[in-house]
């Protein structure tokens, strides 16, 4: 049997979404909150609707030379662009303990910490002549620890321990400064 996934339709996506952050008791815990929502569309063999909110959240809090840092993400489910194929995703999640001081950071992490199952998206085809389901499994939302130390140059630009944690979430320019 010879398959194509090929949709022979149109697809539109949409996302409207909103990036908040809040920072508290001085700047000590800072909140970032990121929910979305998504309408997508598709016409075609693999004709679909299908609309989602999603929500990404973080979480960290300074304390001295410390901070704890913390992030989740939803589980998401859409159809991909160019054919009929339904792909879920699980929610990710993360806790970092760290350490920064004079442009050494050092950290520790647990990723997906309670997850034991290996598989990292659920994939669903459904036509009127053809279907299949199907799990992916890889180490990508498997639990798993990590270990980093690294060593920030300042280069002549003033570096806080709180530009690694937190960043800005967009590119600075330079030429504009």
């Amino acid at each position: 049997m010879l398959r194509r996934y090929v949709n022979d339709g149109d697809y539109r996506s949409g996302m409207l979404g909103v990036s908040a952050t809040a920072k508290f008791f001085g700047g000590k815990l800072v909140a970032k909150l990121r929910p979305q929502y998504w309408s997508r569309k598709t016409t075609g063999a693999y004709a679909s609707t299908h609309n989602e909110i999603t929500c990404s959240a973080q979480l960290t809090y300074y304390f001295g030379k410390f901070y704890v840092w913390g992030w989740y993400m939803t589980p998401s489910q859409y159809q991909e662009e160019l054919s009929g194929i339904v792909e879920r995703t699980p929610d990710m999640y993360q806790i970092e303990l760290g350490w920064s001081d004079m442009g050494w950071n050092i950290s520790a992490g647990a990723y997906n910490f309670l997850r034991s199952s290996w598989e990292s998206s659920h994939q669903t085809l459904s036509s009127n002549y053809y279907s299949f389901d199907r799990k992916e499994f890889s180490t990508a939302q498997h639990r798993r620890i990590t270990f980093a130390v690294s060593y920030t140059f300042g280069y002549g630009k003033k570096v806080d321990q709180h530009d690694e944690v937190s960043g800005s979430g967009t590119a600075d320019s330079a030429i504009l400064k």
